[in-house]
């Protein structure tokens, strides 16, 4: 996955979440943020996988499934070091909380992973491979909880297959794992960054009438628009830095982007 990249930028990943009603222009916009740098840029919309699965015809005893076929792509691709745009309307912060815990975890798992790994690296045996992967097993396994168990393991993944890549182990004088304690310096500083549509429930109600994907949605059922966007406006809580993002950016009608 990730040796396949022909770009492999040492800037630091990126976080997306989009936060908007239907029909505010968060597809569109997740589409221009993947084309800007598509070789390290993950795009996941929940309107696909459902689409995928089910033909717009959502089940609730396929909710979870749902759900996990959303969440892998996020971790993993954090992770291996992509940026990653979540497409859907995130409306409320609850809902928000779950999605902004997986970058901040991944952020925590990699700082102390690096304290981790350079405290064996200039020990007293550095370069013995079953010596460091206790440690960061023995790291990992502390915090291991049932909310973080694919990312504690993704994270496990990660590090044998950097040990796994490293052909030769000198003796002294440089890195023994190469790109390891890069990639976790990456992953320590990956950024969060909210993206709110604040587009007037009018405009979206009329984007979303003449969206031409309605003719697929219908024909499993018909949905009134208006009713789902005024329960959507009921919803809606406006984003805050408070909640853990690093930055916000507000959309408006024309697409003119301000950031907070």
């Amino acid at each position: 996955m990730e040796e396949k990249r022909k770009n492999k930028t040492p800037v630091p990943p990126t976080f997306w979440l989009l936060i908007g009603l239907i029909g505010s222009g968060k597809t569109t916009f997740s589409r221009k943020l993947w084309a800007k740098d598509p070789e390290n840029t993950i795009r996941v919309c929940l309107d696909d996988i459902i689409q995928m699965m089910s033909f717009y015809n959502y089940s609730l005893e396929l909710k979870p499934l749902y759900g996990e076929f959303e969440r892998i792509p996020i971790v993993k691709g954090l992770l291996y070091g992509y940026n990653v745009v979540v497409d859907r309307t995130n409306l409320t912060r609850e809902i928000r909380a779950y999605f902004l815990h997986i970058p901040r975890k991944i952020r925590e798992l990699a700082s102390g992973l690096y304290d981790v790994i350079l405290s064996e690296e200039t020990g007293l045996f550095p370069g013995n491979r079953e010596r460091l992967l206790q440690a960061v097993s023995s790291f990992l396994e502390r915090q291991r909880s049932d909310e973080d168990e694919d990312i504690v393991s993704a994270f496990l993944e990660i590090v044998e297959r950097k040990l796994d890549e490293a052909k030769e182990i000198p003796l002294f004088g440089e890195e023994r794992i190469p790109g390891l304690l890069e990639h976790l310096d990456r992953l320590k500083k990956l950024k969060i960054v909210g993206v709110y549509f604040d587009i007037p429930p009018d405009i979206c109600l009329e984007r979303r009438l003449k969206d031409p994907l309605n003719k697929l949605r219908e024909q499993t059922r018909r949905v009134d628009w208006k009713s789902v966007l005024d329960k959507m406006l009921m919803m809606l809580e406006v984003p805050s830095l408070e909640e853990g993002f690093n930055e916000i950016l507000y959309v408006d009608e024309t697409g003119n982007v301000r950031k907070s």
